[in-house]
């Protein structure tokens, strides 16, 4: 549960569903709130590499504890905001503090199983995330939608409260001791790296899109939030779907990881046409969806490949929100000077980049 709140808190503040509601209410552009959000992933990452060096000592359960806690305190203060700065300190809060709950709770999951559970363990919390875009976010556009955006933040935090409660049944015993990380073997993996800098143009266009296409298919069909909520929820239908044929995906990877990237170049540059109608604009996110399960649980499985696997996922965990930071940030800027069409254009692009990374990793011959 812990993990799934923790997730849900999180994707809230990726704010595709509710972007112009925030925006106007704290009185500033939508490219210049998506800015703001963006920072949470850069707080996210920072506060991940400090707590490793800093709270090593500290059992996962009080850091889980901890950091939904903080995650809690965030999202309120987002709540109150009322202009740029308290929505500057709200989104830099709740990152630091998500920074320090999401190791965390993966770091738990070696304490409590071992072995083979462990890998259907972390599914189980991958599973978690998915099912925040199935329901979390949705609920909240339903909550903006009845109440107000400020009201939805105040469930989420309320929610991480309850959370934090829970986590005490979490194992209380001492964390093990901790390695020095071999990042230098991971930077000089010619397999990897190659991966990591996928994972970059991967989670950037992701990221940067999601912020704005809800905001966009708004201001072409005339609704409020409850149609924001509608592409999240067929997105992350189709993300879970995807789940669902993980026994044949994975006997393909060699082929599929490549075309899941080609595809997403044609979802990039045609999600800005299927935004018009409602039911292009959901067909298309529920592609998007199922696409982009596919290639990231490809990434992950051939990142944990590295004789430093630990390293590794460590790298691609902050890769991730580095990478959302800078995708939401260059989205807002796009979408402002230029619009969403040119923003679809640029993520077309970033993926071909991608693709080809893909195809540079030795591993590229290998067959799972």
């Amino acid at each position: 549960m812990t993990a799934s709140v923790t997730a849900i808190g999180a994707q809230a503040l990726v704010p595709g569903v509710l972007l112009p509601d925030i925006a106007e209410g704290v009185g500033l552009s939508a490219a210049a709130a998506g800015g703001i959000f963006g920072i949470y992933g850069l707080a996210l990452a920072a506060s991940s590499f400090a707590a490793g060096a800093c709270l090593r000592r500290l059992a996962g359960r009080a850091r889980v504890m901890g950091g939904l806690a903080g995650l809690a305190a965030g999202l309120v203060v987002v709540a109150s905001a009322s202009d740029e700065l308290g929505l500057l300190t709200g989104v830099v809060v709740a990152g630091a503090a998500a920074g320090i709950a999401l190791p965390a709770v993966y770091g738990l999951v070696a304490v409590m199983v071992d072995g083979e559970l462990a890998s259907r363990a972390t599914s189980r919390v991958l599973l978690g995330w998915a099912l925040s875009l199935v329901v979390g976010i949705p609920v909240a556009g339903l909550i903006a939608q009845l109440f107000s955006w400020r009201s939805a933040f105040v469930a989420l935090a309320a929610l991480a409260l309850v959370a934090a409660v829970f986590g005490l049944g979490l194992p209380s015993a001492d964390p093990p001791e901790e390695r020095r990380p071999r990042f230098r073997e991971v930077l000089t993996d010619r397999a990897v790296l190659p991966l990591l800098g996928a994972v970059a143009a991967f989670m950037a266009t992701f990221y940067g899109v999601f912020a704005f296409v809800g905001s966009d298919a708004r201001a072409h069909l005339g609704h409020g939030p409850g149609l924001s909520s509608a592409v999240a929820l067929a997105y992350g239908c189709g993300f879970a779907s995807a789940g669902l044929l993980h026994r044949w995906t994975s006997r393909l990877e060699r082929i599929l990881l490549p075309l899941t990237f080609a595809a997403l170049i044609a979802v990039y540059a045609l999600l800005p046409l299927a935004d018009r109608t409602l039911p292009t604009v959901l067909l298309a996110a529920a592609v998007w969806g199922m696409v982009n399960e596919t290639a990231l649980t490809m990434l992950v499985v051939r990142i944990s490949r590295a004789s430093a696997a630990s390293e590794a996922l460590a790298l691609y965990n902050s890769i991730t929100y580095i990478s959302a930071a800078v995708g939401t940030a260059c989205a807002g800027a796009i979408v402002s000077s230029v619009g969403f069409a040119s923003l679809g254009l640029a993520a077309a692009v970033v993926c071909a980049a991608g693709l080809l990374m893909v195809a540079a990793s030795p591993q590229q011959s290998q067959i799972a």
